[in-house]
């Protein structure tokens, strides 16, 4: 049936069933039950694109994330989910790998401007060309919110995790207990938190006026196979570090996966701090023993949720933009041993 169907049925014109299907006003309410009737009755469907071209909005919000598989985008996309469906919304989640090729195919794909608003948890394209990539996105008025990537004040709103402070309280955590051979093992994509991640570590060593070992700076990529691979290099240099800070969970369970296989022990034989932890997999580090610096994933599922249904409540265009910055805690167990 079409909605030519249903007004000739009802006896009304097709714009007055428009007008009851995407409750609007000005209807009677005799005439919005009768039609909403025959709706029910014939089991009517709406044309969705013809709906979204009369409205102009999809009730859909798109999350992009790089890794659905890692626990912290899981729980942050699951928090964020929640609260858009209870506000009548549906989601989509589109993954990237950090790859910037898949990041500017999306932003300039029509699926992009069908979305009501736009959650991106990706940091793969320069802000220069990521201006221009969303440019469209912004001009007919649709949230966007970056999450853990710093873009500028005039190009959107971001949200950062303070991966500068986090490395400052890793290193010192390790300094204050005997450690100067410190490692780092990173993943290579991804500009603000790679970029964060490696200069916080750089400054941090400086600070305790530790000397910074190029070859002690470990990348690759965001998974278990790079901390494997890296944590053995690492271990089989003449002069081996004493600790390892692995920069996200995946890199972390391949680090424990290639000490466990040497059959040394973490917290005497080498040091190791994980991070990104999250809840869900916050068992796991508690299970193994590993201090690591936590990301509060529901937290930031909360605030972006309620960012993106509070700006389509208010319709609101911005000419300016903030930066909002989250603190990293770190969670002390058992992965450092005391060197003093």
């Amino acid at each position: 049936m079409t909605i030519k169907d249903v007004a000739k049925k009802a006896g009304v014109s097709v714009a007055t069933v428009s007008r009851v299907v995407h409750n609007y006003k000005w209807v009677s309410p005799e005439i919005r039950e009768r039609v909403q009737k025959i709706i029910d009755e014939e089991h009517y469907q709406p044309n969705y694109i013809s709906g979204v071209m009369a409205t102009g909005k999809s009730n859909m919000i798109v999350i992009v994330v790089p890794d659905i598989k890692n626990p912290f985008f899981a729980q942050f996309t699951s928090t964020a989910i929640k609260l858009f469906k209870d506000a009548g919304y549906f989601s989509i989640v589109h993954e990237t790998d950090n790859c910037s090729d898949e990041e500017i195919s999306f932003f300039g794909s029509p699926f992009a401007l069908l979305a009501d608003g736009i959650i991106s948890v990706t940091d793969g394209v320069e802000n220069e060309k990521l201006f221009r990539m969303i440019h469209t996105l912004l001009e007919k008025k649709k949230p966007i919110l970056f999450i853990d990537r710093l873009v500028p004040n005039s190009i959107a709103d971001c949200v950062v995790n303070d991966n500068l402070g986090a490395m400052y309280k890793s290193v010192k955590h390790l300094y204050e207990r005997g450690h100067k051979k410190i490692a780092l093992i990173t993943g290579k994509k991804g500009i603000t938190v790679v970029h964060d991640k490696i200069a916080g570590f750089r400054n941090a060593l400086a600070s305790f006026g530790l000397t910074v070992c190029e070859d002690f700076i470990r990348i690759g990529d965001w998974d278990q196979n790079t901390g494997k691979s890296e944590t053995a290099a690492l271990l089989d240099m003449e002069a081996p570090p004493t600790a390892i800070i692995a920069c996200n969970n995946f890199i972390c369970e391949g680090a424990v996966e290639e000490i466990e296989r040497r059959r040394l022990k973490i917290g005497e034989d080498i040091s190791l701090i994980g991070t990104e932890e999250s809840d869900s997999d916050e068992r796991l580090f508690k299970r193994l023993g590993i201090t690591t610096l936590r990301l509060d994933s529901k937290g930031l599922g909360v605030y972006a949720g309620k960012y993106i249904l509070d700006r389509l409540k208010s319709g609101c265009s911005k000419n300016s933009y903030t930066t909002v910055e989250y603190s990293i805690e770190l969670i002390e167990r058992n992965s450092v041993s005391n060197l003093n």
